[in-house]
């Protein structure tokens, strides 16, 4: 049987430190000034990548393509006719294609491309434009926790939500909500338009990663 190693993309990412006993999201899709859209700016619509993730942005709203890798076993190779290894390609796993492989030891490694839709009618996410701006809303049991996109000179910004442990940074948003969950504070805020555009985006977006758009 196959094994997942590691993935080089968490497409939902790990919006907090598992150390951390506070979590924040938010009630609602940020921005509060903005406006809901179902894509992002027809200028601005092409494929984005770093190393071996990809971002697409189309009509039909945002995708993500990443590469997750995984291994397969000489012995299992040997043992199920399914599978058939020749020229350092991998037959069996996909359906009527190979993939290239290379052996290291007893297994077979190999990566498959695997594409989420992250704005678009089978999603529950929102994408939010400021006007400066755009926001990836994620949807998880009734409350938002956003990721900030720009785009400059062909090039995506994109910056997740995150924040030290500890942080005060909150502090100035008076509407919130709190509640226990296996031992962890889940604090749901409420900022208003003034509130969120005062906030430190640079306390809460730390991390800028820069992708490159492809040229046709």
């Amino acid at each position: 049987m196959t094994k997942i190693l590691f993935s080089t993309l968490l497409l939902l990412p790990a919006f907090f430190d598992w150390g951390q006993t506070v979590s924040y999201d938010f009630s609602q899709p940020l921005s509060p000034s903005g406006i809901s859209v179902d894509h992002v700016s027809t200028s601005y619509f092409g494929s984005y990548t770093l190393d071996d993730r990809t971002f697409i942005f189309n009509e039909d709203g945002i995708q993500s393509k990443t590469t997750i890798y995984l291994s397969i076993s000489r012995e299992t190779i040997r043992e199920n006719s399914k599978y058939v290894v020749k020229n350092g390609y991998l037959f069996g796993v996909k359906k009527m294609d190979s993939i290239p492989c290379f052996l290291n030891g007893e297994k077979y490694y190999y990566g498959l491309r695997e594409e989420i839709e992250l704005i678009g009618t089978s999603s529950l996410n929102k994408l939010i434009d400021d006007g400066n701006s755009y926001y990836i809303n994620f949807y998880e049991d009734g409350t938002w926790i956003p990721a900030k996109i720009s785009f400059k000179s062909n090039t995506l910004t994109l910056s997740y939500f995150d924040y030290p442990e500890g942080t005060t940074v909150f502090n100035s948003i008076n509407l919130k909500t709190e509640k226990e969950e296996d031992g962890l504070r889940k604090i749901t805020l409420w900022p208003t338009e003034k509130e969120w555009e005062t906030l430190d985006k640079t306390v809460i977006f730390p991390t800028e990663m820069i992708f490159t758009k492809q040229q046709n």
